[in-house]
């Protein structure tokens, strides 16, 4: 004899939906609603307004300011009649705004508001720099013969998104021979080499790393020897024949791989790779009144409410 816990179906659906970060909620509700007819969003009652007492001036107060006669008091305080004259000053600015322009009227924003569609651009993200943009902003500012210049602008827009140049300089060439030369292609090609990012304008692997070490600030003659001579040999792991023949020992082989695995096989990926997340909190900790006390609540604002619908309530 033994107990068993059973959970109804309902409750392990509210234990899944309970996991939920606040964007998977939000997906799941946007699922629900395309899915379940049931559902609708809750709108808000018809006579809920939002708060604008402050934006836009009533009325009775703007009758107020307008028909109240401006008397300089000599004797008197002069403050308050010189704030409703500021006031008919921003009234008058407000209608010759409103006469010169030809959609409908807007309150013109104060001064001391901000500006949200300027705070939302603010805020946005730029988006990340392709390798090729990359490469051709520093291609701009390098210095060569004119020839040598359209060689390189062609010679980056063949380069892929890894760094590599994907075709054969001959075949460049065949494309365009009256602007440059084979030999103004090596050339650009050997300046296309040492942009940035280190190891971009390779044609192979190979390419790449030697492209890299030549650049290091660090001695790596050995390593340069190991791929330059022995790359086949140093895919297929072949250790002992390296270190054999390049009259050396195992452990000097493997700290040379070591040194080299710091070495980027992709360096264009590099580009464009640190991308701003945007980042939803689940919960808000708030630092209480009471010290060394915090309260804690859940990031649920900008979840719908959501009913079910008249239609079928009533059915």
């Amino acid at each position: 004899m033994e107990q068993r816990l059973k959970l109804a179906p309902h409750m392990i659906q509210s234990m899944e939906i309970l996991q939920l970060s606040i964007l998977a909620l939000q997906e799941r509700i946007e699922q629900e609603l395309n899915s379940n007819p049931v559902l609708e969003l809750a709108e808000p009652a018809a006579g809920e307004q939002p708060e604008t007492d402050e934006q836009q001036p009533t009325d009775e107060a703007s009758e107020d300011i307008s028909e109240k006669d401006l008397i300089v008091d000599t004797d008197g305080n002069k403050a308050e009649d010189f704030k409703r004259l500021g006031s008919i000053s921003d009234d008058f600015h407000d209608y010759r705004d409103y006469m010169g322009q030809a959609g409908p009227y807007r309150a013109r924003a104060r001064s001391d508001e901000p500006d949200r569609k300027l705070e939302a651009i603010k805020n946005t993200a730029a988006p990340p720099q392709s390798l090729h943009d990359h490469l051709a902003e520093q291609w701009r500012f390098v210095e060569a013969e004119p020839p040598v210049k359209k060689a390189g602008n062609m010679i980056v827009d063949y380069i892929d998104r890894r760094g590599y140049l994907t075709v054969r300089l001959e075949q460049l060439h065949n494309k365009d021979k009256n602007d440059f030369t084979l030999d103004d292609l090596k050339e650009a090609l050997d300046l296309v080499q040492h942009l940035e990012p280190p190891g971009v304008g390779a044609r192979d692997l190979r390419d790449c790393l030697l492209i890299q070490m030549a650049q290091s600030s660090e001695d790596m003659s050995f390593e340069t020897r190991l791929v330059a001579d022995h790359m086949d040999a140093l895919l297929e792991n072949r250790l002992p024949d390296i270190a054999r023949k390049m009259h050396c020992s195992i452990e000097t082989v493997n700290r040379a791989v070591e040194r080299m695995s710091k070495l980027d096989t992709s360096p264009g990926l590099q580009i464009g790779r640190d991308r701003n997340h945007p980042v939803t909190a689940d919960v808000i900790v708030e630092e209480s009144e009471k010290p060394g006390e915090y309260n804690v609540r859940l990031a649920d604002s900008n979840l719908p409410a959501l009913r079910v619908s008249d239609y079928y309530t009533k059915m």
